[in-house]
């Protein structure tokens, strides 16, 4: 009957430089639409446990919304209001690589940063939805892991990628605690909506 801590950790990442409309859709649909499915399913749970819960959302730096090359675009997506609107525009990403227009649109040669942009964003909408107003919610980059798709020369092992998703699901400092639609990263906030500087 209530559900603490939620962490979206599942994600896909293309290997090589494959980049075609198959490859935009199901990464779209695995790191943003699969992960937006399972907040709103597990929301309402959130919401009966009361002040406490937390959802973490592991974005990566590689969703920069600094890739974003129009600024009309790069105002759709921080001006999206919800949900549906971050679905459209992730909708709108696909059709514009199987057509060849996403260069000209303003969208990254990148499916799987633009997956990280839109739930970066998505981290923000559902922290600032007042039904969530006691679910503390936030996205970070655990940097660049050791894992099946990270690959065996990250400098990062996986625990030490945990550490920040972590942290941010158990901390009780109160400066964290009750820090709502960040974006971390090495337990540091960085801005999300201006774009992020340095590396992975």
């Amino acid at each position: 009957g209530r559900l603490d801590v939620l962490v979206c950790n599942a994600g896909i990442a293309s290997k090589g430089d494959t980049f075609n409309s198959s490859v935009a859709q199901k990464t779209i649909a695995t790191n943003f639409a699969g992960t937006l499915h399972l907040v709103e399913a597990a929301l309402p749970l959130m919401r009966s446990t009361g002040p406490g819960a937390r959802i973490v959302f592991v974005s990566s730096r590689s969703g920069d919304i600094a890739k974003i090359t129009s600024p009309a675009l790069r105002e759709r997506i921080l001006g999206a209001s919800s949900s549906e609107d971050l679905s459209r525009l992730g909708e709108d990403f696909v059709v514009s690589v199987g057509d060849n227009t996403y260069s000209q649109k303003g969208w990254p040669k990148n499916s799987y940063s633009v997956s990280k942009i839109l739930m970066s964003r998505l981290a923000e909408i559902v922290a600032q939805d007042p039904l969530n107003s006691g679910v503390t919610c936030n996205a970070c980059c655990p940097g660049w892991v050791r894992t099946d798709m990270g690959g065996a020369s990250a400098r990062l092992s996986a625990a030490e990628g945990a550490d920040t998703p972590v942290w941010l699901a158990t901390t009780e400092a109160p400066e964290i605690a009750k820090t709502t639609g960040g974006f971390f990263a090495e337990r540091r906030r960085l801005n999300f909506r201006s774009g992020f500087s340095g590396r992975m």
